[in-house]
């Protein structure tokens, strides 16, 4: 990768407890990529501390928006973008070692592709427990799983810029689910998707994020199978993938312990399974969404 191949995104409400490492694991992976700060109308101290990062890393600039939705953000930040890519991190995440290698060698490589993300490790504060999460790799795989669930995690994912535009960026009208809705659009028109086969990120989850705590259970379910019967008729799936994404959907409220046993490869690991620079990652999440939770 050479310098500003890649900007990296980073929109952010009320996440000050960690958005400094979700800033700093971005700008020591790739300290020549800009790294574009979006504040989403923050009523805590998250300006302040994209502020602090941007002194401390001179590739980290910060733009105070205003209160104007996720999607209206992101799409802030891609008019900004001047690279051929740019890759999302959402601010209660962290980028890991490969990111910005292999998913940037593939677009690179494939101007075909609109979008490549990867596999990740998701910190799940309420659980307290860590599990590994790998997607399909393959375009015709992945156009499928779009019909029963999302076969990426937006803080892995690094868009070409070009596509994003192509489709008219994210779409403010939705309350969520934006990503997913993007995905579909890019696959519609033409655009290839993949996942390399690295672990890209930590993905963080916890009942007092904001996308959670603002949708129930129950939401969250219908919202996405409508994002899944979108992408059965644009991409003119088969039809009996409904009852797979009904059934995906039922699924959700599964116990997580039952789910672990027909389902092996969701156990969990231990910090101790890490590399080293990924294990600190987790224990400062850890401890700062612990101090957050605490407030």
């Amino acid at each position: 990768m050479t310098a500003h191949d890649v900007t990296v995104v980073i929109t952010v409400f009320n996440a000050a407890a960690t958005l400094s490492i979700a800033i700093e694991s971005a700008a020591l992976l790739s300290p020549s990529s800009p790294i574009l700060v979006l504040d989403d109308g923050s009523t805590d101290d998250s300006a302040a501390v994209a502020r602090d990062c941007s002194d401390r890393f001179g590739n980290v600039s910060v733009h105070e928006l205003g209160r104007v939705g996720r999607a209206a953000a992101l799409n802030a930040g891609f008019e900004l973008v001047s690279s051929e890519f740019a890759a999302i991190l959402d601010a209660d995440d962290a980028a890991i070692a490969p990111r910005f290698g292999p998913d940037v060698a593939v677009l690179r490589a494939d101007p075909r592709l609109g979008m490549v993300g990867g596999s990740y490790i998701r910190l799940d504060l309420d659980r307290d427990e860590l599990r590994q999460h790998s997607y399909p790799s393959d375009d015709r795989s992945l156009r499928r799983a779009l019909a029963y669930y999302g076969p990426f995690c937006h803080s892995t994912v690094t868009y070409r810029v070009a596509a994003v535009r192509d489709v008219g960026g994210f779409d403010p009208s939705l309350p969520s689910r934006i990503d997913q809705d993007l995905w579909v659009r890019l696959a519609a028109r033409g655009w290839r998707l993949a996942n390399v086969d690295a672990e890209l990120a930590i993905h963080t989850k916890s009942g007092d994020s904001f996308f959670i705590a603002n949708q129930s259970e129950r939401e969250r379910a219908a919202t996405m199978l409508r994002r899944n019967a979108a992408a059965i008729r644009e991409l003119d799936l088969p039809k009996w993938l409904y009852a797979v994404a009904v059934a995906r959907a039922a699924y959700r409220f599964v116990p997580m312990a039952l789910r672990s046993r027909v389902t092996p490869d969701l156990a969990p690991i231990s910090p101790a399974d890490l590399a080293p620079d990924a294990a600190e990652l987790v224990a400062r999440l850890q401890r700062a969404l612990h101090a957050r939770s605490a407030k």
